[in-house]
């Protein structure tokens, strides 16, 4: 099976997603809201969960350092992790109201709980009572719509970047949508910030670490490549901590180096950027693995991975609905067919097969885009 039918199958798949409007922003930012906040009130009802995060908040607001990311860092102006004084009486006032009435929009708006932790205590308690679960796949399922919503914003971005990388571009797809997916997880409408504009980061982010660990055409010193992958993850800290992209002094005090090495460094980055530009593909040349006359092991490897997991994510499948997806896209050895061709070889109309093809789409979609495991 060629790459071709890997990705051919993905942009299909993603065909029958819903874009992304203002009016479906808003409503899917509503669904994840009421969706948290379910999750926040079955953890509620748990009396050793109720009792470790009031007295994580006491403790925050008493002077304590914030243990976990507790509570939003930028919202309460802490320094060093330390609620500064003049904050600490309606830290007080929040915990009471929240004790009294339990978790509801304002409460919870009042208290500003990081989700970060809600939803490590949730993973850690998911086999508890019934209605965490229910929340939980609840989240889930809006979390997927976020992203299928939002998952050309990805792809735009990966081909962007394909022409001047080694890597595939369903490799900069797949970390296009996991930056996407991080996006997601710790996105908080109650910033104000529009989603798109906040997914934007973390894909760039995201494609750029995949190009700095192992999509250059040519090779970084080791010592410049982990100063950038710190530089990364600490932007990424910042950006998470701040809610915006840190500015240069900011990140240069996180890293313990002046601003104009932080420059320095960054300038470095720009300049490989443009060199794998100048190298890479082009209407009259290829690159160096393009001329080699034989697949590399790594390229092998690669395309044996595809094709499992391709396979894998056809077991969702009855076996009609694989055969009809096998032939359409010529996932085994034979050319793709069109509908009629098909409809021929199972004895039914092309209208029945065209039926066939969008049931197996609806089961494939969630496997294929979401599971990391299944990703094409």
């Amino acid at each position: 099976m060629s790459d071709l039918s890997s990705a051919t199958l993905f942009y299909r798949l993603m065909d029958g997603l819903p874009r992304m409007t203002p009016e479906l922003e808003a409503s899917l930012l509503e669904d994840l809201q009421y969706a948290r906040m379910s999750i926040v009130k079955a953890l509620w009802e748990t009396r050793q969960t109720r009792a470790e995060l009031l007295a994580g908040l006491r403790a925050v607001a008493g002077g304590e350092p914030a243990a976990g990311e507790l509570i939003d860092e930028r919202y309460w102006t802490l320094e060093n992790g330390i609620l500064p004084r003049d904050r600490r009486s309606g830290l007080d006032a929040a915990i009471a109201e929240l004790e009294a009435c339990g978790p509801n929009r304002r409460t919870m708006a009042a208290v500003r709980l990081r989700w970060g932790r809600i939803e490590a205590l949730a993973a850690a308690r998911a086999s508890g009572p019934g209605s965490l679960r229910d929340a939980l796949d609840l989240h889930r399922s809006v979390l997927e719509r976020i992203v299928e919503a939002n998952l050309r914003l990805a792809v735009r971005f990966a081909r962007r970047h394909c022409t001047m990388s080694a890597l595939e571009e369903m490799d900069l797809v797949q970390a296009g949508c996991e930056g996407l997916m991080s996006a997601v997880r710790r996105f908080d409408p109650q910033r104000g910030y529009r989603f798109s504009t906040y997914s934007v980061w973390w894909i760039r982010h995201s494609i750029s670490r995949a190009l700095l660990d192992g999509g250059r055409l040519l090779r970084m010193p080791r010592d410049s490549i982990q100063k950038l992958s710190a530089m990364r993850r600490a932007e990424a800290e910042l950006f998470e901590r701040l809610g915006r992209p840190p500015a240069r002094d900011e990140l240069a005090g996180r890293l313990g180096m002046n601003v104009e090495d932080l420059e320095t460094l960054i300038g470095i980055e720009s300049a490989y950027v443009e060199m794998d530009a100048e190298s890479g593909p082009c209407p009259d040349a290829s690159s160096v693995q393009d001329r080699r006359p034989f697949p590399s092991p790594e390229s092998e490897a690669q395309e044996e991975y595809r094709r499992e997991a391709v396979h894998r994510a056809l077991e969702v499948l009855n076996p009609r609905e694989r055969t009809t997806i096998e032939l359409r896209f010529g996932l085994g050895s034979e050319p793709p067919r069109s509908l009629a061709e098909i409809g021929r070889m199972l004895g039914v109309t092309s209208e029945r097969v065209r039926q066939i093809e969008i049931g197996a789409f609806r089961k494939l979609r969630i496997r294929l885009l979401l599971e990391p495991g299944c990703a094409v």
